[in-house]
């Protein structure tokens, strides 16, 4: 997928591409969506041009974005958004074009197919340009300039998953012992429900008389040294 997109320089005249992490991030969650690759995703909360929205980010993708860098199999590169905000960006290198020229072409079609137009579309059926991802300010965008063609991405929609939850308090902090109130008589009411989950799962786990307690810590000020941190991006696995 990135050696699609970026290139290095062989020579001094050559022009090198680098794709940044927020768009390889997107292509990600469309090629899991399109069971290009076999990853799983969950809502975070991200930010975008100084806004926070939910993007579906995929962790075992993430992993695998460090190990390709921890064998030089990418080059990274840090840079700084017109929002002053740090983000990284990606290049194969010359020992993962190697590699990537190894791969067969049954490992490679299935991605192929995710970033090009698709062959019954209206728009320029059959040809082979790469799908840019733009946002637009609220949604991203997988756009080809050529052809006109463009179509929105659902990765900061966050799906729903019916469950059913009571209020749970310790026993210490209740008020002369008195029970919380248990809506366990409508956990059937889930089954009734319809699931917006675009994946297909390997795995489902029920739980059942699970206890959750959340908790939050708000700092007075800021802490300038995380956030010096994130700039220089020393909380990342791979620098």
């Amino acid at each position: 997928l990135i050696s699609l997109y970026t290139k290095p320089a062989i020579l001094s005249t050559d022009k090198e591409e680098w794709i940044r992490k927020p768009a390889l991030l997107v292509l990600l969650y469309e090629a899991i969506v399109s069971q290009a690759v076999d990853y799983d995703y969950a809502p975070a909360s991200e930010l975008i041009e100084n806004k926070r929205k939910y993007f579906n980010i995929s962790q075992e993708g993430k992993s695998d974005l460090d190990f390709l860098r921890e064998e030089e199999l990418l080059n990274g590169l840090k840079l700084a958004s017109k929002s002053y905000q740090p983000v990284t960006c990606y290049q194969i290198s010359e020992k993962g074009q190697e590699l990537v020229a190894k791969l067969g072409k049954a490992d490679k079609s299935p991605i192929h197919d995710m970033v090009t137009i698709p062959p019954r579309s209206a728009y320029a059926p059959g040809t082979r340009n790469l799908l840019r991802v733009d946002w637009d300010g609220h949604e991203y965008w997988l756009v080809d300039a050529d052809s006109g063609y463009r179509r929105v991405s659902s990765v900061t929609e966050t799906e729903t998953v019916s469950y059913v939850s009571s209020a749970y308090v310790p026993q210490c902090l209740r008020r002369g012992g008195r029970p919380t109130l248990s809506n366990a008589h409508r956990a059937h009411e889930c089954g009734l429900s319809d699931s917006t989950i675009k994946d297909q799962l390997d795995e489902i786990i029920s739980l059942n008389s699970v206890s959750l307690i959340v908790s939050e810590f708000i700092p007075f000020g800021a802490n300038q040294l995380v956030q010096l941190n994130c700039n220089l991006g020393s909380t990342e696995r791979v620098q």
